[in-house]
This record gives C-alpha cells, sequence and structure tokens, in this order.
C-alpha cells in the first residue's frame, strides 16, 4: 500500500511538472506575440504566480523560503546584518525579499525603536502575515523585478538572483 501510494505521488509531481512546462512554453509563445508594454505585466504576473505557488504549495520544505533561512542556517547572516548596521550607523533598511521573516526579528530586535525597516515581497499572503505579526515594522508588496525599491540607507537582497531569469536579473 505505501509503495502504491509512494508512486501515486511521484505520478502526481511528474505530472504537475509536465503541466508546468506545457504552461511555460505556451506562456512563452503568448509572450512573444504581446506588445512590448503589455510583455512587462505579462512577465510580472508569471512571476507572481509562480512564487505564490512556490509558497502555497511549500516547495521549498517546511518553511515557505526554503531550508536556508531556518535560524541555524543565518547565524553569520545575522551578525554580519547587525555588524554593518551599528558599524555604518544605519538608520532605515529595506530587505527584499522579506521571506518569511524568521531570522531578521533577531536582528531587529536590538536596534533602537528609532530604525525603520521596510520588508518586500511578491506573495501577498506573506506581507498580510508580517502586517498582522510585526506591526512595528513597515511591509510592501514588491515585485524585485519591476517596481520601485524604497530608498534606504542599506538594502539587503539575500536569496533572489538565483530564482529569476537573468534578463529579470539585469
Amino acid at each position: 500500500l505505501n509503495s502504491r501510494r509512494c508512486w501515486a505521488r511521484a505520478m502526481m509531481v511528474s505530472f504537475k511538472r509536465k503541466k508546468e512546462q506545457m504552461e511555460s512554453l505556451v506562456n512563452s509563445i503568448r509572450k512573444a506575440f504581446l506588445p512590448a508594454e503589455e510583455r512587462e505585466q505579462f512577465e510580472a504576473r508569471i512571476r507572481e504566480r509562480t512564487f505564490i505557488a512556490v509558497f502555497d504549495e511549500k516547495r521549498w520544505g517546511a518553511q515557505p523560503s526554503g531550508g536556508g533561512s531556518a535560524l541555524s542556517d543565518t547565524q553569520v547572516t545575522r551578525e554580519i546584518v547587525a555588524k554593518v548596521i551599528r558599524d555604518f550607523r544605519i538608520q532605515s533598511m529595506v530587505d527584499l525579499p522579506c521571506e518569511d521573516f524568521k531570522w531578521m526579528p533577531l536582528v531587529l530586535k536590538d536596534l533602537p525603536a528609532t530604525f525603520q525597516y521596510t520588508g518586500g515581497d511578491i506573495v501577498p499572503a506573506l506581507i498580510e502575515k508580517h502586517r498582522l505579526n510585526y506591526p512595528r515594522y513597515r511591509f510592501e508588496v514588491i515585485d524585485f523585478v519591476k517596481d520601485p525599491i524604497p530608498r534606504a540607507d542599506l538594502i539587503l537582497t539575500r536569496d533572489v538572483l538565483q530564482h529569476l531569469p537573468l534578463a529579470d536579473i539585469k
């Protein structure tokens, strides 16, 4: 019975991947025939849907942002960010993407109340959750590729570029 379930689950994953590949091909063809001004909006919708699906379906495991955002994996990052903020007397920071916001509160807790933190992510559900759970900080739905980045003394981007096509990175 277990082997049948494993087989069925593997077939579902395989089907889902094939379906996504087909949708990607169809979207590429559709995009090629769009006028330039509509192409950017089309790409933005696809990007948003992709990251929402990753979040909703927990494709990166139990942690919505993947294993690299676990507290044990961010110890050195937290120390470096805190040191940069302290050494350079940073008063404001934008964090793109802020992801599941698991480790950043450990950095922010020791900063003065006047410190201005803005977290941005493309997944609206994450932003709503953060706004409710962390009202002291500012959270915005931001598409890293197309939206303007809010002004701040420090802009932190971690684990985002490898998830984007080269054209979007440029």
